[in-house]
């Protein structure tokens, strides 16, 4: 509906009945344009109808006995605002919304408890979809306000200039990484950017160091094993001490320095690699080179952010010298190894084995149940073929303290943002 028709709409002296019906607010007046106009002015969702445009009248569409009448609105008062918007209050709702996208039961359970904070505080609903954010699902986000995106919603450039004129102000990610936002489009777009950049560094390092150890040991293989009721104890299943091993630690920041110090405590010799040297670290640690690092190191760690300059940081040359029988652990971006030179390095036996919380195509696998369709992605399948392979499910972060923490700062993020 053209705008002008809107402006028309406005100019008669009217009076539109303001109804609640199921959490949304309903405006019936006549003729229904009214409901659109308001919408239009003051954001604010109305009715049975995600698109104002094609409200109707409700007179014809509901019975009385489904709504609640709690009050009534001139549509030429110019305390419209203010009259609409204490009729939200009444009612309990708002027009702003957000939407959490890849939203997994566990989200909810973690978001509940800020639902009314939300709400009371800042107006705003809370809506959750299963579907990740991508360029074929952004028409689910039209109308709304914030953004709750994971690590797998992708924010492009063509997107992010539509998701604005859909209505978006701000993206809040529930996760440290941003290598998935086109954060300069989004900038250039009026679009705000947020994430949580200490969720939990303990949680991924305590996972990457499960990782490593039940590499070492062979545990995924005892277990197998032993629940087919086979005990014995084959050449197989040998390890190496972690205790006064040399350990590399690619990327020092809160994640990497956690797993750093864990290590420092069980014996480890450990030897860091970053831009930045963290000086919590310096009289425990030492900093070399990513050669030499990679070179001495009987487990090399990963936890540095993927960009363009680390895409790919592990491929054929640095696999290449990495010690006979080494372990390579990813708890960070999927994109830092390529997948395909790992195998190489799998097949031929010049490393040990590979332990990966994360895959650089995991998207659409990742998240999702595929026990009943099969793996599509080749190169994941062929990776789980190899018995010295270990793949968790982008879970490092999946802890109780981490998930407070998340749904807290989310709520901070908005809060600060929107205000």
């Amino acid at each position: 509906m053209p705008w002008k028709k809107y402006e028309k709409a406005m100019d008669h002296s009217e009076i539109a009945f303001v109804y609640l019906k199921s959490g949304e607010l309903i405006i019936d007046g006549d003729p229904p344009i009214y409901g659109p106009a308001i919408a239009a002015t003051y954001g604010v969702r109305f009715g049975l109808s995600q698109n104002a445009d094609l409200l109707v009248a409700f007179k014809n569409e509901v019975s009385s006995e489904t709504l609640s009448l709690i009050g009534k609105l001139s549509l030429t008062d110019s305390g419209i605002g203010t009259c609409l918007n204490s009729y939200i209050r009444k009612a309990g709702t708002t027009g702003k919304r957000m939407i959490v996208f890849s939203a997994k039961g566990y989200d909810k359970h973690f978001f509940e408890p800020w639902f009314s904070s939300y709400q009371q505080e800042l107006g705003i609903k809370v809506e959750f979809q299963e579907v990740r954010l991508t360029e074929k699902t952004i028409k689910i986000a039209q109308g709304a306000e914030v953004l709750c995106l994971f690590v797998n919603d992708e924010v492009t450039e063509d997107t992010a200039a539509k998701l604005r004129a859909m209505g978006v102000r701000l993206i809040c990610l529930r996760c440290a990484g941003t290598n998935n936002i086109a954060i300069e489009a989004c900038k250039k777009a009026g679009i705000q950017i947020a994430n949580v950049p200490d969720y939990g560094p303990n949680s991924v390092a305590e996972h990457a160091l499960a990782l490593i150890l039940a590499l070492n040991r062979k545990l995924h293989l005892v277990h197998d094993q032993i629940r087919y009721g086979n005990f014995l104890l084959t050449q197989g299943l040998l390890g190496f001490e972690m205790h006064g091993a040399m350990v590399g630690i690619v990327g020092t920041g809160r994640i990497g320095s956690a797993l750093a110090k864990i290590l420092v405590a069980m014996g480890c010799r450990v030897f860091c690699h970053d831009k930045v040297r963290n000086e919590s670290l310096l009289g425990c640690c030492s900093y070399v080179s990513l050669e030499e690092l990679l070179s001495r190191s009987m487990v090399v760690s990963l936890h540095v952010p993927l960009t363009k300059e680390t895409h790919h940081l592990i491929d054929d040359d640095a696999l290449s010298i990495m010690p006979k029988g080494s372990l390579l652990i990813n708890t960070s971006r999927g994109g830092l190894v390529d997948t395909k030179a790992l195998i190489r390095a799998l097949k031929s036996k010049s490393i040990g084995g590979a332990g990966l919380d994360v895959y650089e195509a995991e998207a659409g696998q990742f998240y999702s149940d595929l026990s009943g369709t099969g793996i599509s992605d080749d190169t994941l399948a062929r990776l789980l073929t190899f018995p010295n392979v270990i793949v968790t499910c982008h879970q490092g972060f999946f802890t109780h303290e981490a998930m407070q923490t998340i749904a807290r700062t989310t709520f901070e993020n908005v809060k600060s943002l929107l205000q």
